[in-house]
């Protein structure tokens, strides 16, 4: 199951379109983070990772350190 899930993960991070909130839910599942601790990781408040949860879209540079992170497939301290 775990192999699955990372080739999803990897599929949804080569795409080369915006990252939808679906997306970003299942990429913050996949790192194994609580909204509280996504937000930390990526330097945002809670408010913010729960709104790109439910549609609203991230930053280019938020997306590209979510997509950095699930490349590297190591939960962030």
């Amino acid at each position: 199951m775990a192999k699955l899930h990372r080739a999803i993960a990897l599929a949804i991070i080569s795409k080369n379109d915006k990252l939808v909130s679906a997306e970003v839910k299942y990429l913050r599942k996949y790192l194994g983070l609580s909204n509280q601790d996504f937000a930390k990781v990526m330097g945002v408040g809670e408010e913010t990772s729960s709104r790109w949860a439910n549609g609203v879209e991230m930053g280019a540079s938020a997306e590209n350190l979510l997509r950095i992170l699930v490349l590297r497939g190591l939960k962030p301290e």
